[in-house]
């Protein structure tokens, strides 16, 4: 890769190419639990924008720039009232579409620019435990009928993790099939987690045994109208362990995850803070129900989350040589599976230069994900509405956006094994 391509992948702030690309979607900006009604407004900074988000009164959502106009101050100290934002200063009051509604201090009020006066805002929508907004031009598309956005706090844990490194290095980790069997390699007899010691369906083997006694896995990835399917296959005793994962555009990634052997599934949400840091919003899904404490031991571990990041010990996260000589672990890193991924993505520097890499065949996965990402780059510069930006509600189900792990046959024909699945999908349904 060269300079001018890395930056058009890994720069996001105002007015850049991949920018403009993502705030064509629909993108997380904070939990639900985040902001409570009535509650104190949220610094956010996504996109390299300096914003808060807030819930008034009554429940409403708003997302807007973080200085007041009048004086330049910090609405994150202002007050949340039916209506909108009133800041501490001079009790300017801001509604949900950042218009002025009040400048109180101003004695004749027909004389004022009241109702003139505009801040930045942006649309805000609620699902699934998450915050989403909308950041483009013109008018937001329409939000996309996820499965495990539209389902019950019973059936989904939800979490967010902060990542000191730029988002695109994160998004590529999730679709490195190799790194599966090594960095996250655990003994079961090691791991506190139930997941460890779940057989993989159509097998006697855990998922860790199959992914660790087949370390070159055939990997095949193909364009989809959403971004990306991957369909990997390693040896097994009762044929071969396939597994389907997925790049979706703009940012995210449907993964098996610790529900897997259940039929769920995980998906990665990364969204940049600015280009040296973002959040990593992770959504475990499996429809009945989960045990929340079993799927957050699995995918924190031990450790817990100190303003939503893993601690580190001095300048590096703790690792624990005995732990690799004992072979409880190959990393040393423990059992959560989030931190051997912070670990790894942050080790490569906030944006890792690409320019020096050595990719191989096992990588291609990779080398697809950068250029679905480049092309929808170039379709937005050409004025183009790129992939994935669902405009009609007629087109609102993925039926081909499905997440596999389990044994199949030896002499089954993996695509063939895919595509009679999908076709097997409910109408409407999806990832």
């Amino acid at each position: 890769m060269n300079a001018e391509t890395q930056e058009r992948l890994v720069r996001t702030g105002p007015g850049t190419p991949g920018g403009n690309l993502q705030r064509r979607y629909w993108q997380p900006v904070g939990l639900s639990e985040d902001v409570a009604a009535g509650g104190a407004p949220m610094p956010v900074h996504i996109f390299s924008e300096d914003l808060v988000l807030y819930r008034d009164p009554s429940g409403n959502l708003g997302l807007v720039t973080r200085r007041c106009p009048h004086r330049g101050t910090d609405l994150a100290y202002a007050r949340t009232e039916d209506g909108g934002l009133r800041c501490i200063y001079h009790g300017w009051l801001f509604d949900g579409q950042g218009v002025c509604r009040e400048q109180p201090g101003v004695a004749d009020q027909r004389a004022t620019v009241v109702n003139r006066v505009r801040i930045t805002s942006y649309p805000c929508h609620e699902a699934g435990g998450l915050i989403f907004t909308y950041m483009g031009p013109g008018e937001p598309p329409v939000f996309p009928n996820y499965e495990f956005l539209d389902t019950t706090a019973e059936e989904r844990f939800t979490c967010k993790i902060r990542l000191e490194c730029n988002f695109f290095q994160g998004i590529e980790g999730n679709l490195d099939q190799v790194h599966l069997s090594f960095l996250h390699r655990v003994d079961p007899n090691a791991a506190k987690s139930e997941y460890f010691a779940q057989k993989a369906p159509g097998s006697t083997n855990t998922a860790s045994a199959l992914l660790a006694s087949d370390v070159t896995p055939d990997i095949q990835p193909m364009r989809t109208p959403f971004g990306m399917r991957e369909i990997v296959t390693r040896k097994a005793p009762e044929g071969q362990y396939l597994k389907i994962e997925n790049f979706v555009l703009p940012g995210f990634a449907a993964v098996p995850g610790p529900t897997a052997a259940q039929g769920g599934y995980l998906v990665l949400w990364h969204v940049p803070i600015d280009d040296e840091s973002h959040w990593k919003y992770n959504v475990v899904f499996k429809r009945g129900g989960i045990n929340k404490d079993h799927v957050a031991g699995h995918l924190l571990g031990s450790i817990p989350l100190v303003n939503y990041q893993f601690p580190k010990s001095g300048e590096l996260y703790a690792q624990d040589r005995d732990e690799m000589r004992r072979n409880a672990t190959f990393a040393g890193l423990g059992t959560s599976f989030a931190l051997h991924d912070a670990v790894i993505v942050e080790a490569q520097g906030p944006i890792c230069d690409r320019t020096h890499e050595v990719l191989g065949a096992e990588d291609k996965s990779i080398a697809l994900i950068r250029r679905i990402t480049l092309e929808a780059i170039a379709d937005v510069e050409a004025g183009r509405e790129p992939p994935h930006v669902i405009r009609d509600r007629a087109d609102n189900h993925f039926p081909e956006l499905i997440v596999l792990a389990e044994v199949v046959p030896a002499g089954c024909e993996p695509a063939d094994y895919v595509n009679e699945r999908i076709a097997r999908q409910p109408a409407g349904s999806s990832v």
